[in-house]
């Protein structure tokens, strides 16, 4: 089963649960955010990160 197919899942029979996901991959946020671009649930979609400085 895909990660889309088990948002969809999840969401079609618990619309109100809440769901948490991690990514470290960007483009791994860009090909989630894609694909919830036409959801009706899409404008609830809330992404936060950080940049990561390394100190020499």
């Amino acid at each position: 089963m895909t990660v889309e197919a088990l948002i969809t899942e999840l969401l079609e029979e618990q619309p109100d649960e809440k769901l948490l996901l991690f990514t470290e991959c960007r483009d791994t946020l860009n090909y989630l955010l894609k694909f919830a671009q036409d959801e009706p649930w899409a404008d609830d979609i809330l992404c936060v990160g950080w940049r990561i400085r390394y100190r020499n």
